[in-house]
């Protein structure tokens, strides 16, 4: 997610721009692909919330929370989808290859391909693992 300008690591409602081209400068809404991404709407979010909005912030505001809840309901709720396309999202949303997936699983760089394109099941030790390192439910890869 890229910003125009340079804004405080705490947003302040008295600090945030009252029209919708001002808000747009600070933060461009676009769809969420990427924690940070996320963590950073939420900011923006927060800092809108529990004030009286002009009509352009009310729309700013409506347009982020859109695109929080649904990147939310994708990547950080019982999601339903592959665990493959979950595990090779949180692989690209924590800058990860799939030599790092080899090395967190303890196998060779040949098996955790296998196990990205799907020709290859994973363990449940490997699916706990998996768990802890992203604090999902080991559940959620059952079927790679």
């Amino acid at each position: 997610m890229q910003s125009t300008t340079k804004r405080p690591a705490k947003l302040s409602f008295k600090d945030l721009p009252r029209d919708y081209a001002g808000l747009c400068a600070l933060h461009l809404p676009r769809p969420i692909k990427s924690k940070a991404a996320h963590t950073q709407a939420l900011g923006l979010i927060n800092a809108l919330m529990g004030y009286e909005l002009s009509k352009d912030q009310a729309d700013y505001l409506e347009a982020l929370v859109l695109f929080v809840h649904e990147y939310e309901q994708q990547f950080t709720q019982e999601p339903e989808r592959n665990p493959v396309e979950l595990l090779k999202h949180l692989l690209e949303e924590n800058d990860l290859t799939t030599k790092d997936l080899a090395h967190l699983l303890d196998v060779d760089r040949s098996l955790a391909s296998r196990l990205l394109s799907g020709n290859r099941k994973i363990t449940p030790e490997r699916a706990r693992r998996l768990g802890e390192h992203f604090g999902v439910r080991p559940g959620l890869f059952v079927g790679l």
